[in-house]
């Protein structure tokens, strides 16, 4: 299980995140479609294979973070590509059970959990945890909405600035 968790993103963005206490959710259509940064996006972000065989677009929001256990961690190079300041929550429970208490009152479906990251085969990914084995120096840890609306949206998370802090990227890179 994870200790702590990262989001990566701009100076401004994180600190508005920290400021306001928010988490930012992208839609996964945004991933799939708009995010052409070399080595982060994939181009099979959401579409799901069921034992039927047939790809279904999955819908819906993530919000991608990393996971770490205990100490701090020394992270591959390639996330500066996500941003250059980092979200670190150094206590996520509490984070989490806001979420899922709120998602459960709007009767809307949250799930959370570490990525997989698999080498596809024909059927391709299983569900919406998996991704690419290329993708894995990410070590994600993916908060996911599921819903049929395709706009990103902000989450309020009340007192999170007392479990996190804002730290610059190149400290948890190798």
């Amino acid at each position: 299980m994870f200790v702590n968790l990262i989001k990566f993103s701009t100076a401004d963005f994180i600190s508005d995140m920290y400021r306001n206490e928010y988490l930012y959710f992208k839609s996964i259509h945004f991933f799939r479609k708009f995010c052409r940064i070399p080595g982060r996006s994939d181009p099979r972000e959401g579409i799901i294979f069921h034992e039927t065989g047939i790809p279904v677009q999955a819908t819906g929001q993530i919000c991608s973070l990393c996971a770490f256990n205990g100490e701090f961690p020394f992270l591959d190079d390639r996330m500066i590509l996500f941003g250059k300041k980092v979200l670190v929550i150094w206590n996520p429970t509490p984070v989490i059970q806001n979420l899922q208490k709120r998602m459960t009152q709007s009767r809307l479906d949250f799930q959370h959990q570490r990525v997989e990251y698999i080498r596809p085969g024909k059927d391709g990914y299983r569900h919406i945890f998996q991704k690419h084995e290329r993708y894995a120096y990410q070590q994600e840890y993916r908060l996911y909405i599921r819903s049929i609306g395709s706009s990103s949206i902000k989450l309020t998370v009340p007192n999170l600035k007392k479990v996190c802090d804002i730290v610059d990227a190149h400290h948890l890179c190798r």
